[in-house]
């Protein structure tokens, strides 16, 4: 998805993208994660005509498509032309807040209570993992064994040249 990130950086450079600032230094305009994508944009005209175009020519240069069924526009409470804009892009409104890869996604800033399944979902995961083969005895004396056999079998590696 370079493609995407450098078309985005170019359209952001030339004023016909406006991204979501926090201030001048700190901006998002786009999230990839496998074959998913998130888009952060100011809602106005001209960045949603131009989001449009860069979804069409990230067909055309890179044969993927947007499934417009999974895909979804959300807005702050404050956006007054929503129904403009959703006709511009042609994707159906979400409402916040969502989650997304079980992540939460709003537009407040969220705090940790928000994240308390998530949360939760990895530590029950890391117990499992523990118990499992990361750190269990069975596992901590099979890499010991594995690493005296090759210190043995490789004179390089002798005790003498590491001064035991």
């Amino acid at each position: 998805m370079e493609f995407w990130s450098i078309q985005t950086d170019v359209a952001l450079a030339y004023g016909r993208i406006e991204s979501i600032r926090r201030d001048v230094h700190n901006f998002v305009t786009h999230l990839l994660f496998a074959d998913d994508m998130l888009v952060f944009l100011k809602a106005n005209k001209l960045s949603l005509l131009t989001l449009r175009t860069l979804l069409e020519e990230l067909k055309l240069n890179t044969c993927l498509t947007i499934n417009i069924q999974k895909s979804k526009i959300y807005f702050s409470k404050e956006c007054s032309c929503r129904e403009e804009l959703k006709a511009i892009i042609g994707f159906p409104e979400g409402l916040l807040p969502t989650k997304y890869l079980g992540m939460p996604l709003s537009e407040k800033y969220l705090k940790h209570r928000h994240f308390s399944s998530l949360i939760d979902k990895c530590k029950e995961k890391l117990k499992g993992w523990r118990s499992q083969t990361l750190f269990s005895r069975q596992n901590r004396t099979d890499k010991v064994c594995h690493t005296w056999h090759y210190f043995l079998l490789d004179p390089s590696l002798s005790a003498a040249n590491f001064g035991l």
